[in-house]
């Protein structure tokens, strides 16, 4: 005997119970309960009218109003959001004009700047001078300085003094602070523009005005002046030039365009000192320990966002102006932009007082009219709880309660045809009941007399007819003496194998079985002897002329939460008519040595426990075989299921 063991694992069960029967049942109970129970007095029904027609009043209400408080609050966010917007965009419009502004300013102030270092008239006068004010050729140079440097700045104003140093003082002084500024030369800002070897260094200074006597801001252009000559010598005798320009020069940028009268505009470095601000007051303050600028001075970009300021809300601008090391920075106040909303608030309060008294009306009158076609619905539905299926609901309202009257017009139609199928199909399980019944035969009698016959076989020397009935007569015991309807799929295929090891006999060991089990499923509840009429179909038809190689597979494997069985042949199979007039219960005379009775009982049985959707499906073509399957829920538990330690205390 050639025998083929396929064995898939897995280790998922899922409990699902499906009783029709019991659907059914309480389907009847509900209706005889609605025949019984109806609805007591017209007080009542009015009552719930009432109810409905306020529900829907509000609901309506609700629908109306809710979408319109909602847009206007959207709107009015929608509004703000939107003025914000523009007004970063504007603000840093402008701020970008005045960085331009500031940057072409600079500019100018480097072109002097280059001028001074690149001209070699200057250089020779400040590196082969002494600067002795008590030599005559002292006087000449400062002469000649002050040619050169009108030559420069006769047309800009703007430039308020040049101081030249060497050696750590000062040699010459151009237009203001003729006597130069006093300890200048111990300033970081005159030590840093010299270590930057050419590099211009800006810094703002307060410094006193010589023409006004008061103190004022200015900014100061640094840098080192070379000597190509090679009379440097070393960095005592290093010189600089220092070009000297108001900070008001600057300030009056911000004037040339507009921005908001709250607002600030300020400049200010990289590490956030002030070099210039509409609040004058603020120069020479450093904004890096405010958490409300940290952004603007680690971000290099030119852009705007909003932040808190003292509790208030504030929008930031700023034009970053990387070569110079310098950003110029507005603020504005957000309220400044919000001002208009108050309107727009109050207009929205107006439109949602005035829409709710409009809903209010159209709510009443439309419930009003909504609920009159349900109260003819109520009395209909309270003539079929009495038992009146003949009532119907006239269709002339809207086209809505026109397909729910006709549906319930439909349904009541139907409730006397559902209950006669019901009673067909109860009908239909006796018949297959009593089917049933005639494969049961007193196991106790079967066994006793197949035990006489293998007894008389062993006796006669036919040890394989003794064998063959020990195994029919193990066969009958566990399937003529079981009185539950489930058993485990093991037992299942207990009993098959058994059932083809006699037929394997008669084949003379030349059919081959393959199992493809997976092993998870072995537990699963099955209807029992659900198998065994297909296996019988597939031996004495499927492979009934098969001679050569007859093969038989019986699988069991899980799709989703449902059970798949099937049994496979490699026979004659069949065409499709004959197929169909298996699964119909027609063509009896044409399907001799098919077990049609037996697989439409399996399929009936599995319909009526678990629902249509379940059954058995012949798959079939001629020359190459046919497949049974069977589909069913998954079981681990069941009323109907006797395990084999209680059959057989019994």
């Amino acid at each position: 005997m050639s025998v083929v063991l396929h064995v898939s694992g897995g280790n998922r069960s899922r409990t699902a119970t499906h009783n029709r029967q019991a659907l059914r049942t309480v389907w009847l109970c509900a209706i005889m309960n609605l025949q019984k129970a109806g609805l007591k007095g017209k007080a009542r029904d009015a009552k719930i009218m009432k109810t409905m027609q306020a529900k829907l009043f509000f609901l309506f209400m609700a629908i109306a109003l809710l979408p319109v408080l909602a847009m206007g609050l959207y709107s009015y966010r929608t509004a703000i959001r939107v003025t914000e917007e523009k007004a970063g965009q504007t603000m840093v419009n402008s701020i970008e004009q005045m960085g331009k502004n500031l940057d072409y300013q600079i500019r100018n102030y480097k072109k002097y700047m280059d001028l001074m270092i690149s001209s070699q008239e200057i250089r020779q006068s400040i590196y082969q001078n002494s600067f002795d004010r008590s030599a005559l050729d002292t006087l000449s140079v400062y002469n000649r300085l002050g040619t050169v440097l009108s030559g420069f700045f006769y047309h800009d104003d703007s430039v308020y003094g040049v101081m030249f140093y060497k050696g750590n003082r000062m040699v010459y002084a151009y237009r203001g602070f003729q006597e130069g500024v006093k300890g200048f030369e111990q300033t970081d800002i005159y030590h840093k523009a010299l270590s930057l070897e050419g590099s211009i260094n800006i810094e703002g200074m307060l410094l006193q005005n010589n023409e006004s006597g008061f103190m004022d801001d200015y900014y100061v252009f640094g840098r080192r002046l070379s000597d190509y000559s090679g009379t440097e010598k070393g960095e005592e005798s290093a010189a600089g030039v220092f070009l000297f320009v108001q900070e008001k020069i600057f300030s009056d940028i911000f004037k040339q365009v507009l921005y908001h009268g709250s607002g600030k505009v300020m400049i200010i470095n990289e590490a956030g000192t002030v070099f210039s601000h509409t609040d004058k007051q603020q120069i020479g303050s450093s904004v890096a320990d405010e958490p409300s600028y940290r952004q603007l001075l680690q971000n290099s970009q030119t852009g705007s966002y909003s932040t808190e300021m003292d509790g208030r809300s504030m929008i930031v601008a700023c034009y970053d102006l990387p070569q110079w090391g310098l950003k110029v920075v507005q603020t504005i106040p957000s309220s400044e932009f919000a001002r208009g909303f108050g309107a727009i608030a109050r207009s929205t309060l107006w439109i949602s007082a005035i829409m709710m008294i409009i809903v209010f009306l159209l709510s009443l009158v439309f419930s009003q009219k909504l609920t009159a076609p349900v109260k003819i619905m109520v009395k209909a539905m309270k003539r079929v709880q009495n038992g009146q299926f003949e009532v119907e609901i006239p269709q002339d309202f809207g086209q809505e309660f026109n397909i729910m009257a006709q549906a319930f017009n439909y349904m009541a139609s139907k409730l006397k045809e559902l209950i006669a199928r019901l009673v067909e199909e109860e009908k239909t399980r006796g018949e297959i009941e009593y089917n049933m019944l005639q494969y049961q035969i007193n196991p106790h009698f079967v066994n006793n007399t197949l035990g006489s016959i293998r007894l008389y076989a062993w006796n006669e020397g036919s040890e394989k007819v003794a064998h063959m009935l020990q195994v029919l007569s193990r066969l009958f015991q566990r399937t003529l003496g079981r009185t539950g309807m489930y058993v485990r799929v093991r037992s299942e295929l207990s009993n098959l194998k058994d059932f083809l090891f006699i037929q394997q006999m008669l084949y003379n060991e030349r059919m081959t079985i393959i199992y493809e089990v997976d092993e998870s499923l072995q537990d699963c509840l099955v209807p029992n002897l659900l198998l065994q009429p297909l296996v019988e179909n597939s031996i004495f038809h499927g492979l009934s002329e098969q001679l050569d190689h007859p093969q038989l597979i019986i699988g069991v494997h899980r799709e989703g939460q449902d059970l798949i069985m099937y049994v496979k042949d490699n026979g004659k199979g069949m065409e499709q008519e004959r197929l169909s007039a298996i699964m119909n219960a027609a063509g009896a005379a044409s399907n001799r040595g098919f077990n049609q009775i037996g697989v439409r009982n399996i399929d009936l049985r599995l319909k009526l426990h678990f629902g249509e959707r379940y059954g058995v499906r012949l798959e079939s073509t001629p020359g190459s075989g046919t497949r049974a399957e069977v589909k069913l829920p998954i079981l681990m538990e069941a009323a109907g299921y006797e395990d084999d330690q209680n059959r057989s205390r019994r």
